[in-house]
């Protein structure tokens, strides 16, 4: 597998979703019961760098792999993602990544990703290969596949979108608006808040966010938190990659009036001003 332009793009955009870290859901200040996600790597362009080796020549897994654990192993949760899309739309790159001398997080990694494409055998073997005991390979259990999983949540995201930059394949999108949908058709819910709590992460007002904490119930208040999450990041990428601008044009047409539809509306109108 050579790196197509489109697969160099989403490489960077993997690069950024590992150091940047997506922790859109909740800033301090607007909920500090919220999950804490705190990313301690911002180094992207070395990141960025490691990557563009590869650029000109077939994608060597290990190799990447080995950059990754020397920068500290950032962002877990989306190299597994990135990883089972890679593994599930292109096999011939699970044995590189198998066979390769690799540290623990390395190790970890593939075989999440294993797991994450619904490769719970080559998962085992792999453990085995690299000689884990008894007691650690037990809990490699099988698990639903990522094209078949909700994403509830922005480290279900984070995983979602890694994958789909992997591929470049609208079937990870579809999950992450699926729950922001659902979210923006709860009766109790205001999309518009949806969209207040996005724009308060570029026009900060937090005398709003803390009006809307005290609106809502914490539970609801937090499905609106994470909603706004996967609205961000919907329409930032649809801004970066052409397969989600195209999924997300997909989905408008089959909802035209939605609340999921009129919220994304509103908020390309009010970033637009």
């Amino acid at each position: 597998m050579r790196l197509t332009p489109r697969l160099r793009k989403s490489l960077t955009g993997i690069a950024r979703l590992m150091l940047v870290a997506m922790s859109l859901s909740a800033p301090a200040a607007l909920a500090q019961d919220a999950p804490k996600r705190v990313t301690t790597y911002a180094n992207v362009g070395e990141l960025e760098r490691a990557l563009a080796r590869y650029y000109e020549r077939s994608f060597d897994v290990p190799q990447f792999l080995s950059e990754w654990e020397r920068l500290g192993a950032p962002a877990r949760e989306g190299m597994a993602g990135f990883l089972a899309g890679l593994f599930a739309k292109y096999p011939d790159r699970i044995r590189p990544a198998t066979a390769a001398k690799l540290g623990l997080q390395g190790q970890v990694a593939v075989i999440q990703g294993l797991r994450f494409a619904g490769k719970h055998t080559e998962a085992i073997n792999a453990a085995k290969q690299w000689n884990w005991p008894p007691e650690q390979i037990a809990p490699i259990t099988p698990l639903q596949p990522l094209r078949g999983m909700k994403a509830e949540g922005p480290v279900a995201f984070d995983i979602m979108w890694a994958a789909s930059f992997a591929t470049a394949d609208a079937a990870y999108v579809r999950p992450i608006f699926d729950y922001y949908a659902s979210v923006a058709a709860q009766p109790e819910i205001d999309v518009r808040d949806i969209v207040a709590v996005v724009m308060a992460k570029h026009r900060p007002n937090n005398e709003a966010i803390q009006a809307l904490a005290k609106k809502y119930p914490r539970e609801t208040f937090m499905r609106l938190l994470y909603a706004s999450s996967a609205l961000w990041s919907l329409e930032s990428n649809a801004r970066q990659h052409k397969f989600v601008a195209a999924a997300l044009d997909r989905y408008a047409k089959d909802l035209p009036t939605s609340p999921a539809t009129q919220g994304l509306a509103e908020l390309r109108a009010t970033l637009a001003r």
